[in-house]
């Protein structure tokens, strides 16, 4: 009589037999897996549906490049940035997690979604891959924009136990008024306006920016600007006198404190201050920036020596 097969051994059997069934080059999420496909086999842990922003991402260097090769150093840009984000946000990422092949599979998803499109793509993509499409696809100049937001939202790590790099605080562009000892006054989002200016300055140089935030023990503080490519603090201010930068000083030189690695620091200014102001930010080892005069969103950097 032939001995029947120990219950692990046949359930992985007809896993195969299952699994065989599945046509090549179909997406298949695990909640839409065969009905006879045993439970056992299925995995335990896997990868989280693809944010809205990381679709962009995706999609904006799917119309940009085509189906690129899963060793393309552009896809495999894409793939390292989105798993760092995820460490950061999490502490943890997995092998399988946004790797250029996971990377490669969601451009293959927007390719079957392509009608000019020549070749296979994926049979089956997510809702979501239907709905970034539909509304980015035709408007290039859309997704753009929609990728340059989607980057800034992606929390960051420079280096292996770095601080996240959060988005630039938004500025609403409008007044709104303070009560400092009883006394009204209208104040301007004028800060937060100039380091949204010099932040969009600076990527389209090519650079990555956002904001730092230390966690202090009754309190929290929060960098302007943060340009990981030159590994620079900048702390603006909307006036250019002697008091004001250096206020500015003083707050690099704690946000420095707090900061993990080597990092140098930047005033951020509205216009171009005294010749004496410039000396004494050199002499501390600040760069200072500031915006050229009229209509320009042009910036003038000094970088200290």
């Amino acid at each position: 009589m032939r001995e029947r097969a120990p219950p692990q051994i046949a359930l992985r059997a007809e896993a195969r037999r299952a699994s065989s069934s599945i046509e090549i080059g179909t997406y298949c999420r695990w909640d839409q897996r065969p009905n006879d496909a045993p439970e056992a086999v299925l995995p335990k842990h896997a990868n989280p549906p693809w944010s809205e922003s990381e679709r962009i991402l995706a999609l904006e260097l799917y119309l940009r490049r085509g189906m690129v090769s899963k060793r393309d150093p552009e896809l495999i840009a894409l793939s390292e940035r989105l798993r760092d984000a995820h460490l950061a946000a999490t502490g943890a990422v997995s092998e399988t997690f946004r790797n250029p092949t996971g990377v490669s599979l969601k451009l293959a998803n927007f390719a079957a979604l392509d009608p000019e499109h020549v070749g296979v793509g994926m049979q089956r993509g997510s809702r979501g891959d239907v709905e970034t499409w539909n509304q980015y696809s035709g408007d290039t100049d859309a997704l753009a924009s929609a990728a340059d937001r989607a980057l800034v939202k992606l929390p960051a790590t420079n280096s292996p136990g770095s601080q996240p790099l959060f988005p630039l605080e938004e500025s609403s562009g409008h007044d709104f008024q303070v009560s400092v000892d009883s006394a009204v006054r209208t104040a301007t989002r004028r800060e937060a306006a100039l380091v949204q200016r010099f932040g969009s300055w600076l990527r389209a140089q090519g650079h990555e920016v956002g904001s730092h935030r230390y966690e202090l023990e009754s309190s929290e503080l929060r960098s302007d600007l943060v340009d990981t490519t030159t590994t620079t603090l900048w702390e603006a201010k909307s006036e250019v006198g002697r008091n004001a930068v250096r206020l500015a000083i003083g707050q690099l030189f704690d946000y420095r404190r707090h900061a993990v690695g080597e990092w140098s620091i930047g005033v951020l200014l509205p216009r171009q201050p005294h010749d004496d102001l410039i000396a004494l930010c050199a002499y501390v080892g600040a760069s200072v920036a500031w915006q050229k005069s009229g209509e320009t969103t042009d910036f003038t950097v000094t970088t200290a020596v």
